[in-house]
């Protein structure tokens, strides 16, 4: 179907139709048409989704989008774990089957290895140095990783990928973990 969104910079963005819809299914925008029509609701008479972006945009004049709240931030309050929270993400080059067999994409620096990565300070505490091997406990299973130290990784956090053969027994790419020398 054919639509808008606005982006993350705040830009009205718009996007044709890729294929004509299967059987009698319709775009929403003509659900809701058709809907407004059966109910004799005034405001339904759109011909195509361009009219219907039109008028938003006319209600919408003079407003500047952003990502902002109204709520303050003292009005949250941090959540502290007691322990290790690993965070981790499905690298770009593991995301399914095709990409993970292609030589070339796992050549790159965007096919990361399966690892553990922790503040400095953390490992530090745990004494832990980087390059050392690393057991990691979830759910009841175990995976030994080498560690990297990355300051960018947030103290209390773990990041160690999801989606990579070596870190799949794990469980969830959130959880919380153990790490020991491995």
């Amino acid at each position: 179907t054919s639509g808008s969104y606005v982006n993350a910079e705040g830009r009205c963005q718009s996007f044709a139709g890729a294929v004509q819809p299967l059987g009698e299914a319709r775009p929403a925008w003509k659900v809701l048409r058709v809907l407004g029509n059966a109910f004799d609701l005034p405001g339904f008479d759109y011909l195509d989704s361009r009219q219907v972006l039109d008028e938003v945009m006319a209600a919408g004049a003079g407003i500047e989008p952003h990502n902002l709240t109204d709520v303050p931030p003292t009005a949250f309050t941090p959540l502290r774990i007691a322990g290790l929270v690993r965070a981790g993400d499905v690298p770009v080059y593991a995301v399914d089957a095709m990409v993970r067999r292609a030589g070339a994409l796992q050549r790159t620096p965007l096919a990361l290895p399966a690892a553990v990565c922790l503040h400095p300070r953390v490992a530090g505490e745990l004494q832990l140095a980087e390059g050392m091997k690393v057991r990691v406990r979830q759910n009841g299973r175990e995976a030994v990783l080498p560690l990297l130290l990355d300051e960018g990784v947030p103290e209390g956090c773990a990041w160690i990928p999801a989606g990579l053969a070596e870190t799949a027994g794990l469980g969830p790419a959130v959880g919380l973990v153990e790490l020991s020398a491995g």
